[in-house]
Formats: structure tokens, C-alpha cells, sequence
């Protein structure tokens, strides 16, 4: 036979087997024309966006949730009866979340477990936001754990929803945890902190 016989013989096949495939007579082929190629398909498209590319968040919108932080915030910080250092920060940040953060640097004689009751009736809830409180201690007294945590360790309570429920479970937890930690080192809390966090998935933060 011919060299150029053999190569009609070699064409051959693979023109059948392009029919057979596009009919799906062959077991593989069916398989195939049901589950479609390696490129993203039309309905799991969502298995490979994520969330956040979806959401589209406005300055405005920034702005206004900002805003509400800051102003819950700050009606907290007018119902506190004693002088002090006090301070509201609100940051909106790059990746189009936003916080804010009330720090309460708590004056001689003040204790932080009455601080926690004061704040828990004026923290109001912000729809979309997580809440976190925290306190600050002064280990002076003991110089090995001043060194390894420079003098000021924090202890936090996990984030959680900004509802009227949980934010009294927030403060709740936090005092109960700040009486242990003053009892177990003898050490008193000297800053509280309340922290708020917003995000547009409306995802639980990191620690």
C-alpha cells in the first residue's frame, strides 16, 4: 500500500469519531455533552465569584454607616458619669469595611464592671454590625509579665451580631471576664474598649 493510502486510512477514523461524538452514540461521549468542558459552567458561576465581587457598596453608603457607628458611639460615651480620657475613632477601610472604636481610659476609684453596666444600656444596635468589648490591664507589679506584654495585656470578647440581645451578652461576658483576669493577677483594668465592625457580606470578623 501507498504512503498516501495509509494517510487516507489514518483520516478516516478521526472523522468517524467526530461524528460518533457529536451524536453521542459512544458511552464516553454522552457523559461529556451532559457535564459540558473544564471551563466554568453557566450554573456554578457562583462556586468560582465570591460574594464580595458581587455587593456593590457606595461611598454614600460608606459614609452613612460610618456615620451611625460614630454617632452610636458618641451617645455612649455622653452617658458616661465620670470624667476621663475618652475617645471615638471611626475608620472606613480600603477593602470597604468600616470600625469604629470607643476607648474608655477609666480614672482612679473607677472600676470596669461598673463601666460595663453604664455602656450596656447606651450601646444601641446597628443593623449589619458586629460588636466587640474589650479591657486593658497594667501588669506593673509584675515585671515578667510587664515585659511580655509591655505592660497593658487585652482580653476580648468573640463578635458577635449588634442586636439588643447580644450586645448585653457582649457586656455581660466582658465583665465577667474582667473580674477573673483582676482576681486571678491582682491586677485592675485601666481601659475598656467597645469595638464595632461593618462589612457589606456581613461576615463574622477575625480576632
Amino acid at each position: 500500500m501507498a504512503k498516501g493510502d495509509k494517510r487516507k486510512t489514518k483520516g478516516k477514523p478521526k472523522k468517524a469519531d467526530a461524528t460518533r461524538g457529536a451524536r453521542g452514540n459512544r458511552k464516553g461521549d454522552k457523559g461529556r455533552k451532559e457535564t459540558g468542558s473544564k471551563k466554568t459552567p453557566k450554573r456554578g458561576a457562583t462556586k468560582w465569584t465570591s460574594a464580595a465581587a458581587k455587593i456593590k457598596v457606595t461611598k454614600k453608603q460608606l459614609e452613612e454607616t460610618a456615620d451611625k457607628l460614630r454617632k452610636t458611639l458618641e451617645r455612649a460615651d455622653k452617658a458616661i458619669p465620670f470624667p476621663g480620657r475618652k475617645r471615638v475613632s471611626v475608620h472606613v477601610n480600603r477593602d470597604k469595611t468600616v470600625d469604629a472604636t470607643l476607648r474608655v481610659h477609666l480614672p482612679r476609684g473607677v472600676r470596669a464592671t461598673r463601666l460595663f453596666k453604664i455602656l450596656s444600656d447606651q450601646v444601641s444596635p446597628v443593623a449589619g454590625a458586629w460588636i466587640s468589648v474589650a479591657s486593658r490591664y497594667s501588669f506593673r507589679d509584675e515585671e515578667d509579665l510587664y515585659r511580655r506584654y509591655k505592660g497593658m495585656p487585652e482580653t476580648s470578647v468573640y463578635w458577635q451580631k449588634s442586636s439588643r440581645a447580644h450586645v448585653g451578652t457582649n457586656f455581660l461576658t466582658a465583665r465577667r471576664i474582667t473580674e477573673k483576669v483582676e482576681k486571678k493577677r491582682r491586677s485592675k483594668a485601666v481601659t475598656v474598649l467597645v469595638n464595632l465592625h461593618w462589612n457589606p457580606e456581613g461576615k463574622k470578623p477575625k480576632r
